[in-house]
């Protein structure tokens, strides 16, 4: 954050963070089985208490975990969508895109948890298209 602030004198710093923190939410979550290992827990414990579960309850696939991670990833993706776009560098919006779209689609899908570790290694072509637009309305502020 402090970093793209730095190059682009006129980013927010708010926007970025908040993004940064909704990103590291996502991916904390895809790796759940880890984190569960080193006594962290990546979803909210109101969330756990609200589906009846407990941390030992998230290691063992059930219809209680899928609607407790339904639930979270649809939380993700609403705070995605919260975050202010044009206070984003291009590498962030493109980010911001990626995550939302992988949290909307792991809300909707039968095992959230695949759906949302599905093609990590690719880029939404809209993804692309948004930091596409966001350079452009960076440098039109300039």
């Amino acid at each position: 954050v402090e970093i793209e602030t730095t190059l682009f004198a006129k980013l927010s710093a708010e926007p970025l963070v908040h993004a940064a923190a909704l990103s590291r939410a996502l991916h904390e979550t895809n790796r759940l089985s880890e984190l569960l290992a080193n006594d962290r827990l990546p979803l909210p414990l109101d969330r756990l208490a609200r589906h009846q579960l407990s941390r030992a309850d998230l290691l063992q696939p059930s219809e209680r975990r899928t609607l407790a991670l339904r639930e979270h990833f649809s939380a993700l993706a609403a705070g995605f969508d919260s975050v202010d776009r044009n206070g984003l560098s291009p590498l962030s919006a493109m980010r911001l895109s990626a995550d939302q779209q992988r949290s909307r689609r792991a809300a909707r899908a039968f095992d959230p948890l695949a759906e949302s570790t599905r093609d990590l290694d690719r880029l939404p072509l809209s993804s692309v298209w948004t930091g596409w637009r966001a350079a452009r309305r960076l440098h039109a502020s300039g």
